[in-house]
């Protein structure tokens, strides 16, 4: 019978044969693993590469779109602003009412054309950073009476440009004329704020004086009438031009209507010789001048003012 010391040697032998197998097993296993791993790297080289040439190929393609794109835009800028100053219309015309239809039919097709043209590339590119183009589609909105778009167009001009307040005065033209509640009324007026801020000692009066009545108009349908007193009497103060000092006239008239002081408001009347004006009094005897849709001192010196307007304009 073996002794526990042969018993012990057997036993070493053994773990040192079952130790070997088991490192080769071992040293098999990772040397699998890692030709497995250099291949898997080799096919994420290979997909990585791919990825990297369809990138370079989309990127060039985008390049040469965007410089379509934008060839097309400046192409296109240019012919709505050559369209727009041949028919004479500007922010000026445009807030005295000049409209599309005032134009020619030629012009007229033209420019509509122009417009949704203009409308299509917006949707296709971004032009957000060209002052120019928003400006010029704020004009061709502003002639067809779409003034949201106006207004939102002058607003990324106005971020783009803004000293320029003439921008500002007709973005709060645009806001004013969509009528769309409070919202727009106040967006109005911030922008009439903006561009009096921006007046100074050199601006010419008549201008200030648009822009303080322009101002007041909007404080007045906001219901804060003491301060739209203040900037129009400030306007009478400023205006020189027979069109600006009947435009103040003509909302000084209406703003005391609103305070209910008659006799100014009859005052501002009788000085009132423009039709446009006096035809825009008489088409509010239904709303903001109904409580006096039965004066009849009031509706006889309108009546006359009308009249006598009609025979002093040709």
């Amino acid at each position: 019978m073996p002794s526990i010391q042969d018993i012990q040697g057997y036993a070493t032998i053994v773990g040192t044969v079952v130790g070997l197998g088991t490192l080769g097993f071992l040293m098999n296993f990772i040397r699998e693993q890692r030709e497995q791993m250099k291949a898997h790297l080799e096919v994420l080289r290979e997909r990585l590469k791919a990825v990297e040439e369809d990138r370079d190929r989309t990127e060039k393609w985008g390049k040469r779109e965007q410089e379509k794109l934008a060839a097309e835009n400046a192409k296109l800028q240019a012919d709505l602003q050559m369209a727009l100053k041949d028919s004479g219309i500007t922010l000026e015309s445009l807030l005295m009412g000049r409209r599309v239809e005032d134009v020619s039919a030629k012009l007229q097709h033209a420019i509509e054309s122009l417009m949704q043209k203009a409308q299509l590339l917006e949707s296709r590119t971004s032009t957000s950073s060209d002052p120019e183009w928003h400006l010029a589609l704020a004009q061709g909105f502003m002639a067809q009476r779409n003034w949201l778009e106006a207004a939102q167009h002058l607003e990324v001009y106005s971020s783009l440009r803004p000293e320029d307040h003439e921008a500002h005065f007709s973005r709060g033209v645009a806001y004013a004329n969509t009528r769309h509640g409070a919202d727009t009324n106040l967006k109005a007026l911030r922008a009439y704020n903006e561009a009096i801020a921006l007046l100074d000692i050199q601006t010419d009066k008549n201008w200030k004086a648009r822009c303080y009545v322009y101002r007041g108009a909007m404080l007045r349908r906001l219901g804060r009438l003491d301060e739209a007193e203040g900037d129009l009497l400030l306007a009478q103060k400023l205006a020189i031009a027979d069109y600006e000092r009947q435009d103040t006239t003509y909302n000084l008239f209406m703003l005391y209507a609103l305070k209910e002081r008659r006799s100014e408001m009859l005052d501002c009347l009788r000085s009132i010789r423009s039709r446009g004006h006096l035809q825009g009094i008489r088409s509010h005897l239904r709303d903001s001048l109904a409580p006096y849709a039965n004066d009849h001192e009031f509706l006889d010196l309108l009546a006359e003012r009308i009249g006598v307007a009609a025979i002093s304009e040709p």
